[in-house]
This record gives C-alpha cells, structure tokens and sequence, in this order.
C-alpha cells in the first residue's frame, strides 16, 4: 500500500471501504484514513514471490539465503524459513548470523503452537500482498483444513514404530508387561529364551533390543504398544527436507493440490510441523496413484519419481505436470518447482526417498481421505463412458 506521504506499507489487509484502510502489521491492525491511501497494491501471494527469489539464490549464497529467511519470518512463514535455515546449517554449521535466526524462528514456532486457537478466526482475510498464507494462524481459503482427514495419534505411533532406524533409534518406551507377553505369546520360538534367566536378560535390554525382538517374531499386534518419543530420523528428514521446503511450498499451495481445484490429490497445509500434518501428508503421498496406476514415490529409482519429475520444467521431465488453467484466459498457473535435478531440494528429496526403510511395510491402517488415492478400474464389460 502506497500513502500520499509516499511512504509503503505492506501488511495483511483487514478491511478496505470508502473510509479506510485497515492492514495487520507485525500482528497489529493499523488503520489509514482512506483520502491518506494513494493506492492498494495486491501482490503476488508471499509462496510465490518466495519460490521466485529463491530459485535465484545460489545454495552457496549464506547470506542472501538468511536475508530471504528474515524475510519470510517477517511474513509469517515460519516452517519456510526454518527449512531454509535447517538446510543453510546442514552446509555451514558454524554461520552465527543462521544459528542466530533459527533460535528466533523455532522459538515463534512454539509460541504460535503452543498458542490456543481462537474460534472465531476460522477464515483469513487476505493481505495487501494478495497473500492469504500470511495470516497469522487463521485458516486458509480454500479447502476448509478441518475438512481433510488426519490420521490419529494411535496411527501416528504405529507408524513411527514401522520406520525407527534400530541403528539409530529415537528414545523408546516398551512397557515390561508388553515384553513379558510377547515372550509367553511366542514361547517355544527359537529366539525366545525357555530360561527365566534368559528372559530376564530380555527385560533388561534396552527398547531398541527389544523392538528389534518385536519385528524378528513378527509379533505385529504388540507394536502399537511401543511408544516413540520423537521422530524416526527419515521421517524427520521428510519433514525438514521435503515438506516445508519442497511440497508444501509447490504442490500443496491454495492455488495446487491444498486448494479447491486440488483434484484427487489433496494436501493438508496447515500445521506443517505437527505429526498430525507431517504424517497425514505422507500417507497420501506415498498411498496415491495416477490415472495410469503409477505410484508418486519410486523407491527403486527415486529420481524417477512422479514427485520429483513434476517439479521439473516439462522440457526435462519424464513425467510432466498437467497444465493448471486459471482466470478468466485459463492461463496455465504451474511454475517448475526445480531448474534442474540438481537443485538442492530435489537431491534432498531424492536422497530421503532413498532413506525410506524398504521394503516398505504395510501399516494396515484405515484411512479415507478427502478424495479417493487410487482411481477405480471400470467392472468387466463396461466400458469407459464418453467424455
């Protein structure tokens, strides 16, 4: 917003009549009279504008990649600026002016979540920046986030327990109770002790000893006892390297897969650092298929994944991104995510696929998304219909 002083505002825009100008600045509605206001500008929303600053700044640049964090802390961006941050640290772990910042950022993360959420911001007014995503915790236009189904804290766990890296653990809790009866449930299995001296031995390992024990009897119904205090460490990269840098910033997005258009593939973008976001979002990744049956993740050839291959510019892609018709002259909307399979977030992408315990599990959990994962082949004898 430019005054008739000259000077430039920029905020969420509240309210805009023939008296006034209402903007959101820094969390505090400031009002303009509206013959002070010259004009009201709305740009391009805060994603966008990040993706196209970003995607000119080398990964060598440290500073210029601070400044673009700053910048998007300021606007409410916080896992954005994290992620960035994350991965500026992972390079050049001794950058003070990264570390610095990344202290600040993590400590507005958990002030804003540890925040109650306040009933009556259930919608967001966009800012002056065009930006609905800059709204300082109200929900987002587009699909309604209580509407897209997450999976429960139980489902959580029990997939947790599935990826723990048993080389290296997060802290894990197994109730004595729950070793006790898996032993008595598999007695006369070669790897259960018929001592008492050899199962006491058992109780005093330690809970990764004693996972590992679950998983080699297949003692499937007792993993969803074991409790996992933290994050296996490839789901904590999906986290800091795929989804706060690279999904939420390009697929799931109001004007992609988080908004209305979103198709069958629809992302929660809310919340992106809480397990229930954070592992919602990758059930769906990794459960979806294409109209041609085709799975997003490859694991047997992670570059080759529809995930990655979308993200690039068409002419390079394998697997290239349908056309995004928006506006009155449904001009395509996509933007490549990636210049190149060189770009750091599609290496970091690709090297987490490559992280993921194989052969994958099955988790046997029942989930029922928004819209359907998987599209349904026609019955024998029937045919397509006509489009």
């Amino acid at each position: 917003m430019r005054l008739t002083s000259g000077q430039q505002m920029e905020g969420i825009l509240i309210e805009q009549s023939a008296g006034k100008v209402v903007l959101r600045i820094g969390g505090i509605e400031t009002t303009f009279p509206a013959d002070k206001v010259l004009s009201v500008t709305k740009l391009p929303p805060v994603t966008e504008r990040y993706a196209a600053m970003r995607a000119a700044i080398e990964d060598s640049d440290a500073e210029q990649l601070v400044a673009l964090s700053e910048w998007l802390m300021r606007r409410g961006q916080l896992e954005l600026a994290k992620g960035e941050l994350d991965a500026l640290l992972q390079r050049q772990p001794a950058n003070g002016p990264a570390k610095r910042l990344q202290d600040l950022v993590r400590t507005q993360i958990m002030l804003r979540d540890s925040s109650p959420v306040d009933a009556n911001r259930s919608t967001s007014a966009p800012d002056a920046t065009g930006d609905p995503d800059a709204s300082d915790g109200a929900a987002r236009p587009g699909i309604e986030p209580t509407s897209i189904p997450l999976l429960s804290a139980e489902q959580i766990n029990l997939m947790k327990v599935f990826e723990v890296d048993l080389t290296r653990p997060p802290p894990l809790v197994i109730a004595r109770e729950t070793v006790m009866r898996v032993m008595e449930q598999f007695s006369g299995h070669p790897l259960v002790p018929a001592s008492r001296e050899g199962r006491e031995a058992i109780l005093r390992q330690t809970p990764a000893e004693q996972l590992n024990l679950l998983f080699a009897l297949k003692a499937r119904d007792a993993y969803g006892q074991v409790r996992v205090q933290g994050q296996p460490e490839s789901m904590s990269r999906f986290r800091d390297a795929v989804l706060t840098t690279y999904v939420l910033n390009s697929c799931a997005t109001n004007a992609c897969h988080g908004g209305l258009d979103a198709g069958r593939l629809v992302l929660m973008n809310r919340r992106p650092n809480s397990d229930a976001t954070v592992y919602s979002n990758f059930y769906i990744l990794e459960h979806f298929r294409t109209a041609g049956d085709k799975p997003l993740l490859d694991y047997d050839n992670p570059e080759r994944s529809i995930l990655l291959q979308a993200g690039l510019p068409r002419a390079d892609s394998l697997f290239k991104h349908p056309v995004v018709p928006r506006g009155e002259n449904q001009i395509d909307a996509w933007r490549p995510a990636f210049r190149s399979p060189t770009d750091r977030r599609f290496t970091d992408t690709m090297a987490w696929i490559r992280s993921m315990y194989r052969p994958r599990p099955d988790y046997k959990i029942e989930y029922k998304p928004l819209r359907p994962l998987t599209v349904e082949a026609p019955a024998p004898g029937n045919p397509p219909a006509a489009r």
